[in-house]
């Protein structure tokens, strides 16, 4: 058969995959656009939100973000610096993403945020819940050691 004899690269044990990028529409069932992007990385999925995020998406979205978190490794890491606005209802899917990932030992971190979703994190004080985890040796990561990030105690 013509063209068996290309070699053709074996896998070694040792590869690791590294980067799988793929973008998912989620707005073909809301009146904005909504996207989604993935990227897995060694341990850990990120997951990058464009558009907005409103009682309308959160069944949507909390199903998608599910299904990252039950095939990351880790965790999940989110990107929210292009979301242009996100409501209590995309904090409660925020929030369920986050105690489902600590039910089953994963991490759900927020790497960065645009202005209405930090604002969102501050007022409801809960920014510190999506700080990636302390890694210092002997410290409890859950037990707030003080490098959580920018958190302001309630007056």
């Amino acid at each position: 058969m013509p063209g068996r004899d290309a070699a053709v690269p074996e896998p070694t044990p040792h590869a690791r995959l590294e980067q799988v990028d793929a973008t998912i529409s989620l707005g073909a069932e809301l009146p904005y656009a909504l996207s989604l992007g993935v990227r897995h990385e060694v341990d850990t999925t990120v997951a990058t939100l464009r558009g907005e995020i409103d009682r309308d998406a959160e069944q949507i979205l909390e199903r998608a973000l599910g299904d990252l978190l039950r095939h990351a490794g880790r965790g999940v890491d989110l990107d929210l610096e292009d979301v242009a606005f996100m409501d209590c209802s995309g904090l409660n899917v925020l929030l369920t993403l986050r105690r489902r990932a600590h039910q089953c030992g994963k991490t759900v971190t927020i790497r960065a945020a645009g202005p209405a979703v930090e604002r969102l994190l501050e007022l409801a004080d809960v920014r510190s819940l999506f700080a990636p985890p302390v890694s210092l040796p002997g410290t409890n990561r859950d037990a707030g050691t003080g490098s959580e990030g920018p958190h302001r105690p309630r007056s």
